[in-house]
């Protein structure tokens, strides 16, 4: 019956003339994937054109060798363009339609429920960029839903960090070196890479509830991070670098130049020159009879939009007025505070944020990260004292157990650490 409904409303939508929603020309580079979220009435058939009209050898392909060059654009050019990918669905779900391989691909479905949808383009050629016609064009269910606004901006923004190198431990020996590639995950916004020898590296974690993903959380944003890495000269130095595989060279270039270390950070963003290979150089071949042992830790950092039209969960201020909320928010601090809540699982870490965000505490970037331990607190620097003390009625108004406020950051140190156990 539902499906019959549908196939009804298809019908009677087809007399109905499409509204466009997007026009443009888009350009994808090598590996890459343009994505572009709209918002969909319900009973709205969705239509989306994406003709290929040229590709070329991406100026992160070429290398030092003119001969090679003109040979890979030339073929290049001679390959006709096709569309790699095509494909598009409801956010958080499977694509409902998907094509690719063609010069033209043309996809069409409708939606029953509407809402937020996804639309995905990804080239062909390896090393080709590639230049597109996308078309996308929504044909309403009825009259009424012509001037339907399709814009949609995220809900929020969730930063999801997950460990690449999780405390590797490496023997070098005496007069000797070592490399340890890892591969940057192909999601990844930031890439931070903790090097320390063993001493130094447990004085690091010993102050942390949860090792170092608070470090690499405020390397990632390029924020000042809760310690200064490269203070911590405890135990023996070692030779340190960082380096990043160049298609455009085709060689290894230096991210983090070598450098004689205790202890120390780097950061990677991996879409500036589309690096997906990298390696850790652990040099003592200046050591003639000292063998070191060193430590590394690796994280990924992803920015993740999240679309939806949920309402915040319950809070001691969700029941006010939005004027009334707005004037709270001004006076308990105007979201100022980056807030990072460590959680164990379920959905506690988010619930707490999203309290606080209502409150008007918590800026964008604050994040959820999983993985609390010890005693419950709250930690903090420049915070005022009636600030911590709201936040920390809101949290335990969610949380059941005690929890301790620790003035233990900087007196400019506008970051706020939660650890819910």
């Amino acid at each position: 019956m539902f499906a019959t409904g549908l196939m009804l409303a298809m019908q009677l939508a087809a007399a109905i003339p499409s509204v466009t929603v997007m026009e443009a020309t888009i350009v994808v580079e090598p590996e890459s994937t343009m994505r572009r979220v709209f918002r969909f009435a319900p009973g709205d058939e969705i239509l989306v054109t994406v003709e290929a009209l040229k590709q070329e050898m991406a100026e992160s392909e070429r290398g030092d060798n003119a001969v090679g060059n003109a040979v890979v654009a030339g073929l290049s050019v001679l390959l006709p363009p096709k569309v790699g990918s095509a494909s598009l669905g409801p956010i958080d779900a499977d694509p409902m339609a998907q094509a690719g391989d063609q010069q033209l691909v043309e996809l069409q479905c409708a939606t029953a429920i509407g809402g937020p949808h996804w639309i995905a383009i990804s080239g062909r050629h390896e090393g080709c960029r590639s230049t597109y016609r996308v078309t996308v064009k929504r044909r309403p269910a009825t009259q009424s839903l012509r001037s339907f606004d399709t814009r949609v901006t995220p809900s929020r923004i969730d930063t999801v960090i997950d460990p690449i190198l999780d405390g590797k431990q490496v023997y070098v020996a005496e007069g000797t070196m070592q490399y340890i590639p890892f591969e940057i995950p192909g999601d990844a916004d930031r890439i931070v890479v903790v090097a320390a020898n063993e001493e130094s590296y447990n004085a690091l974690t010993s102050g942390f509830a949860s090792g170092l993903a608070s470090i690499a959380l405020s390397a990632a944003l390029e924020k000042p991070t809760p310690v200064d890495l490269s203070s911590i000269r405890l135990g023996k130095d070692f030779g340190y670098s960082v380096e990043a595989y160049s298609g455009a060279l085709k060689q290894w270039v230096p991210v983090a130049t070598w450098a004689r270390i205790h202890c120390d950070k780097t950061l990677i963003k991996p879409s500036e020159r589309q690096y997906r290979l990298c390696r850790i150089q652990l040099d003592n071949s200046y050591s003639t009879f000292t063998a070191k042992t060193v430590k590394l830790s690796a994280y990924s950092l992803k920015l993740k939009p999240v679309y939806g039209h949920e309402e915040p969960p319950a809070s001691p201020v969700a029941d006010a007025s939005a004027d009334e909320r707005q004037s709270r928010a001004g006076d308990a601090g105007s979201s100022k505070y980056r807030v990072v809540v460590y959680a164990n699982g379920g959905e506690m870490g988010q619930k707490v944020l999203d309290a606080l965000k209502v409150a008007g505490f918590a800026k964008d970037e604050s994040c959820v990260i999983h993985g609390a331990s010890g005693n419950a607190y709250i930690k903090y620097g420049a915070a005022t004292e009636a600030d911590v003390r709201t936040m920390r009625k809101l949290v335990s108004g969610l949380y059941a157990g005690k929890i301790e406020e620790l003035d233990e950051f900087n007196a400019d140190d506008y970051d706020v650490f939660i650890n819910l156990p």
